[in-house]
């Protein structure tokens, strides 16, 4: 939601210069990379569902606060929207390996395809939107907003998520069956 507009935010409410501004920017990508390999690292380690979980609440409470520091200073701010990068890049990987483990085999291509045409969706409404957002001040309203709607999407999670660590994909398929008898195949 906020890469593509991180120079943007930056200028807009803290930087004094257009050096800080891409100092902070490289900052933040350094986090978000970060974030990815961290992901990677941890998704057999922390366990799937317990990793998302956290990042998304972690993610959450992130936005909030980046929400809350717009008017402070570039520092703080660069804080904020690193670690929420870093929480961010947790999340897309982790939602890239776990549509690829717990959908059978037939759903696969489905399941990305859903998962892809979503995400561009989603990219395309939030990156109309944050410009907007810029212009009129209601940015900071509406990150602390998106925060808590992230945080509420990680008590849905937590309670509806699958645990893949240690499973085959055998066995987290005959979970999901186990789960929702009707969704049997023939």
């Amino acid at each position: 939601m906020l890469t593509i507009f991180t120079p943007l935010i930056l200028e807009k409410f803290a930087t004094k210069s257009y050096v800080q501004m891409i100092h902070l920017t490289l900052v933040a990508w350094l986090f978000a990379l970060s974030g990815a390999i961290v992901s990677a690292l941890l998704l057999d380690y922390a366990g799937r569902k317990r990793l998302v979980v956290v990042s998304v609440v972690l993610l959450g409470a992130f936005y909030v606060l980046l929400g809350i520091s717009l008017s402070t200073n570039a520092y703080v701010l660069g804080l904020f929207l690193s670690l929420a990068m870093f929480f961010s890049f947790i999340n897309i990987s982790n939602a890239y390996t776990i549509q690829t483990e717990v959908f059978p085999t037939e759903l696969k291509g489905f399941a990305d395809g859903l998962t892809f045409s979503i995400n561009r969706l989603a990219n395309f409404v939030f990156g109309s939107l944050i410009p907007v957002f810029l212009v009129s001040g209601l940015l900071k309203n509406f990150m602390c907003f998106s925060g808590l709607l992230v945080m509420i999407l990680a008590s849905i999670l937590a309670v509806i998520g699958v645990e893949t660590k240690n499973k085959s994909l055998e066995r987290i398929q005959e979970e999901l069956v186990q789960r929702n008898p009707g969704s049997q195949q023939p």
